[in-house]
């Protein structure tokens, strides 16, 4: 027994002077298209076979960089790193199918000429000493958030809070270019991340976003709702009077859409020349009110203003990069809910430590001290009447042993978009108390609990959020699949794709929503970086 334990000590210190948590970040090159590869499924905990909500044809999509390091540029942020996307196809209870491809991005077709990489933004300065006009064509490098029509066979690839997006062959992966777009040609340079699905009194599809064009007194903002040709329809106007450093998400509440900017300022001017977005912040989260703009997606006039403009005074000012939900809170569709994941200041995403710096993930020390995630997951509630806010909580995250989490990367079960819920899915660092930064956990946050609690009709100790971890294992976004006829919230599967550090391999996971244990492993052919964000589709 003393030399197994001498042995797994040793174990642990390989893996502590390797830091298997740093290989997450490794360069990943190779290619699996048209053809997908047969993975065996591992079962778990008495399970025997797949769920059958994952035997009906679907798959889960996933977007992230791959590689960072070329033979013309070495990136020291993985928000820089050339995109990839991934698909795990369902359709069988002991296996799946998987195809993953970098995503040929006008950028990466320009780089892999063997020329210079043409100048673009980067979050960091990789050329200190070189200044430098960006192109802006080239800022389709990184792809966080993919989205496709119902009728298509395509994806949009939505890259980091510009215009360019890319269009991706659902069932090759190949990358079939940059999306082309049928309407008058609406200018703008800066958009969202994360783009949301609005559906008509008559049924039929848009994905809504915002483009955003610099102007000599701001930024001219129009928010428009697209239709699966591609084509473009504004709906609204706004004129801000500053460059928002990120507006990430869209969030769609009935015929509402809405966006929430905060006064973290972007010198677009100064990062023309520097290339570097975190070099030139004008950072005024403490002194300047941040806003919620809210929009008529029902308008036919691209110039109509606002429904509503409600400010966030600075003294109870928040960032926000994801949303979890948002709903109509009463009868009268003049109140809105809409649940966030904050920042009380930009500690851990600018200044001392930009968020996705490298060396600062690559350092034990750096990283398991340095600010992360978000503050507090957060409810709004909006009156569009009066255009304020008229209710603010903060929801407790605790788990059953009273430690205290931060989150990010939060998730729902999709059927409840819009309505009364309870559940909350997130990624957490430093889980069970842990003083490391990658002992990582997928969360399940109870926020009806969590209202009881603030309430004072449960006690404060009451947990609100149970967590699935396993040691050395790095957990991406959960991503929620109801089972089939379920009408209870819960009754489900989290898809998480993981990196094992033990055996340096990348895994998806299928846990159990209800009980939050494992129930199905499948192993990817290689390892896979550090993923963003994705989706789940079901297909006939």
């Amino acid at each position: 027994m003393k030399l197994f334990g001498l042995l797994l000590f040793f174990v642990g210190l390989r893996n502590v002077v390797c830091d298997s948590f740093g290989h997450w970040f490794d360069d990943q090159h190779a290619d699996i298209t048209d053809i997908p590869i047969k993975l065996a499924v591992q079962f778990l905990n008495g399970s025997t076979s797949l769920p059958e909500s994952l035997t009906i044809n679907g798959a889960l999509i996933r977007l992230g960089p791959s590689v960072l390091n070329t033979a013309n540029a070495n990136y020291t942020n993985f928000i820089d790193g050339f995109g990839r996307i991934s698909k795990w196809t369902f359709g069988s209870k002991d296996h799946i199918l998987f195809q993953s491809s970098l995503i040929k991005s006008t950028l990466w077709n320009n780089s892999a000429s063997g020329s210079d990489i043409p100048p673009h933004i980067t979050s960091e300065n990789v050329n200190p000493n070189r200044f430098e006009i960006v192109e802006l064509n080239n800022m389709d490098n990184t792809d966080v958030f993919p989205y496709q029509f119902p009728t298509k066979r395509t994806f949009i690839t939505v890259s980091t809070d510009f215009y360019q997006t890319n269009q991706i062959h659902y069932d090759t992966l190949r990358t079939i270019g940059a999306t082309q777009f049928h309407d008058d040609g609406i200018e703008g340079t800066f958009s969202s991340s994360h783009s949301a699905e609005y559906i008509d009194s008559n049924k039929k599809v848009f994905r809504v976003n915002w483009l955003g064009q610099k102007d000599l007194t701001g930024t001219s903002i129009k928010l428009f709702k697209m239709s699966d040709d591609n084509t473009r329809k504004v709906v609204g106007s706004y004129h801000l009077g500053y460059l928002p450093y990120s507006i990430h998400t869209v969030m769609v509440v009935g015929h509402y859409a809405i966006i929430y900017t905060s006064p973290v300022k972007l010198n677009f001017l100064e990062t023309g020349v520097n290339s570097c977005i975190s070099c030139s912040i004008s950072d005024k989260l403490s002194s300047e009110d941040s806003q919620f703009i809210i929009f008529d997606l029902t308008s036919t006039d691209s110039k109509a203003k606002p429904a509503a403009v409600i400010n966030t005074p600075s003294a109870s000012n928040f960032f926000v990069f994801h949303y979890a939900n948002g709903k109509f809170s009463d009868d009268t569709h003049k109140k809105i809910d809409i649940d966030v994941c904050s920042y009380n200041s930009m500690e851990g995403i600018l200044g001392n430590h930009v968020l996705g710096n490298l060396k600062d993930i690559l350092s034990t020390t750096v990283r398991n001290s340095m600010p992360y995630n978000c503050d507090n997951v957060k409810r709004v509630t909006l009156d569009l009447d009066i255009m304020k806010i008229i209710y603010r909580i903060d929801f407790p995250l605790q788990d059953i042993f009273g430690d205290q989490y931060r989150v990010e990367l939060l998730s729902i079960n999709n059927n409840y978009k819009g309505k009364n819920y309870c559940y909350i899915y997130g990624v957490a660092y430093h889980a069970n108390g842990s003083t490391r930064y990658e002992d990582m956990g997928i969360v399940k946050i109870d926020i009806c609990t969590g209202q009881s609690v603030l309430s004072g009709s449960l006690p404060a100790s009451t947990p609100t959020l149970i967590v699935f971890s396993k040691l050395n294992v790095y957990l991406g976004e959960p991503i929620f699949v109801p089972n089939v006829g379920s009408i209870v919230e819960d009754d489900g599967h989290l898809l998480v794709v993981s990196r094992d550090g033990n055996d340096n391999k990348s895994k998806l996971l299928v846990i159990d929503a209800k009980s939050m244990t494992l129930v199905a492993s499948v192993t990817a052919p290689f390892p896979l970086m550090f993923e963003f964000h994705g989706v789940y589709l079901s297909h006939p």
